[in-house]
């Protein structure tokens, strides 16, 4: 960290904390003599678009956008590079992660309208997308494959594990799914292309006295769907454990729509590629079984739970989710 601080040129390093809750980079909090300030390693971007996100952010800061502003080197750069791994800082920004279900439902409109107001300004700043936007649709047969392989690598142990176990239910009642909703595949192309996010959760938000003070982590700053991203945000503010609270859902996407209005197709086809991705995807198991990284492992069961409610409450999840 002293090398990377020097780099930045943010003076003598007086404390640093690792922060461990990050999944895809690596995170410290690192005192200077200059000020205190967020360092990354970075690990799910490779520096050229991370530094096309930088300036984009530095745009959004300047339009007055709850954002931590990027720190540059003297020479202008936003990323550093030490000991052939990637580093970028930005302003510490104090507040607290808050999942959905401790936020008022006025917070909730809140929330759903900063969203559209950062989506109105990635759509200033940014240059012009079209208006349908291809997206990536997985695959039905390859996760039919990838379930069987899955239950096969499992019962070809001697002694499995607890995780093994349950990967195996989950993959069982996956199949099953699978198999009843094979001719639900959503269209590639989908209506109410824009620049998004592309991570907006309760991880990536911070709050201070009931306000939004940041919205962190732009490494997924991309074109696609806005319909996508509000049902994706939606989807992980609003799970609590064996149901969704439909209520404040109901209110995050109201808020968005206040601000940024969205037609209902586009709302509901960004729903519907969210609900296909959960079915084909088993992404914590492509982790576990093929890279040997466990880091996800608890992200499994809440993702079987949440795509058996979906199924079997979906008329409720729409209905909610297109109210006015």
């Amino acid at each position: 960290m002293r090398e990377v601080a020097g780099a930045f040129g943010l003076g003598d390093v007086l404390a640093v904390a690792y922060l461990p809750n990050g999944m895809m980079n690596r995170n410290w909090r690192v005192e200077t003599s200059s000020g205190t300030y967020a360092i990354k390693q970075l690990r799910d971007v490779e520096p050229d678009p991370a530094r096309r996100q930088h300036d984009t952010i530095d745009q959004l800061a300047a339009a007055g956008l709850p954002v931590p502003r990027v720190v540059r080197t003297g020479e202008g750069d936003s990323v550093v590079e030490v000991d052939g791994l990637s580093y970028a800082a930005s302003q510490w920004m104090v507040g607290e992660h808050r999942e959905g279900a401790t936020l008022a439902i006025a917070e909730c409109v809140e929330l759903g309208g900063l969203l559209g107001v950062l989506h109105h300004e990635l759509e200033r700043v940014l240059p012009d997308v079209p208006d349908q936007v291809e997206v990536r649709v997985r695959d039905h047969g390859g996760a039919v494959a990838d379930a069987e392989r899955y239950l096969a690598l499992i019962a070809a142990k001697d002694e499995p594990d607890t995780f093994d176990r349950l990967a195996e239910r989950g993959l069982i009642e996956g199949l099953e799914l699978l198999a009843k909703y094979r001719d639900r595949a959503p269209k590639p192309d989908i209506g109410g292309g824009g620049w998004i996010h592309g991570d907006f959760n309760h991880f990536n938000v911070l709050w201070e006295a009931g306000s939004v003070r940041a919205v962190l982590d732009w490494d997924r700053l991309k074109a696609a769907p806005r319909g996508m991203e509000v049902a994706r945000a939606a989807e992980l503010l609003f799970w609590q454990e064996t149901t969704f609270d439909l209520k404040r859902m109901a209110a995050f996407i109201g808020g968005y729509r206040a601000v940024a209005p969205i037609d209902s197709s586009d709302l509901l086809a960004g729903l519907q590629l969210r609900w296909w991705n959960l079915l084909c995807g088993f992404w914590p198991l492509d982790a576990h079984y093929d890279r040997n990284d466990l880091t996800c492992d608890h992200l499994f069961e809440p993702r079987c739970a949440r795509l058996a409610w979906w199924c079997s409450h979906e008329d409720e999840l729409i209905a909610a989710a297109t109210a006015r």
